[in-house]
């Protein structure tokens, strides 16, 4: 029987084990920091591209806000004349030409259609967290004064719109009615001289009630659109 020296290799000092674990803890560690990094840059360079974005739908809301504040500020040049129609129609009743261009101005208003691909981005796909807190408290300043506006927009203006709207047709001869549906430059007082259906003043009294009403709802929207506008122009 063969007797085989077993060779027995040196064993390794800790400090060689201690030393392997800090290699191993190092590249752990700077891939860590490497994937931080990159992440961050990631979030970084979406961050501004929700900025970018933001900043075209803010030039798109601005202009389309300064568009409908001159509309409506033409609208108002001709409404703050009815406090002067009504005396004008109450001391004769067979006048009513000076309505002509109240009527035109109070048919209908354009509503604001705002641009919001990015605000929905930001909210619904947590891009808000991406942002430093002072752009992202702006950008929620101006969400919430927009949805301030539209509800005003949609609900008390629109109400007496509908109201206003609703009026008219009990109250106007159908053929001036017509005319002023289908939006034609000249109503058909001229040759039949009566634009009223009812010259009753109960009724005159509830009309022009109700124009002061849009009229200061009309007032109202574009003090709320001169603020939404003004906030845009700051962001």
């Amino acid at each position: 029987m063969e007797v085989h020296a077993h060779s027995h290799t040196s064993r390794k000092k800790w400090t060689h084990y201690f030393w392997e674990f800090i290699m191993l803890f190092l590249a752990v560690f700077c891939g860590f920091l490497a994937e931080y990094q990159l992440e961050h840059k990631i979030e970084k360079d979406r961050a501004r591209q929700y900025i970018i974005s933001f900043y075209q739908d803010l030039k798109t809301d601005t202009a389309e806000l300064a568009r409908l504040m001159t509309i409506d500020k033409n609208k108002l040049a001709v409404l703050s004349g009815v406090r002067y129609c009504y005396d004008t129609v109450i001391r004769d009743q067979g006048t009513s030409k000076c309505l002509e261009q109240i009527i035109r101005n109070s048919l209908s208003f354009i509503n604001l259609v705002n641009t919001e691909r990015t605000l929905q981005q930001l909210k619904n796909a947590g891009g808000m967290r991406m942002l430093n807190n002072e752009d992202a408290d702006s950008i929620y300043g101006y969400d919430n004064s927009l949805r301030r506006y539209l509800s005003f927009e949609t609900s008390l203006l629109q109400e007496r719109q509908t109201n206003l709207r609703n009026l008219y047709t009990e109250l106007l001869n159908y053929p001036d009615m017509q005319v002023l549906r289908a939006g034609a430059d000249s109503l058909l007082t001229g040759k039949r001289g009566q634009l009223l259906f009812s010259t009753d003043k109960k009724e005159l009294n509830k009309l022009f009630n109700q124009l002061t009403e849009y009229t200061q709802g009309i007032r109202t929207r574009l003090t709320f659109m001169a603020g939404l506008h003004a906030f845009a122009i700051r962001l």
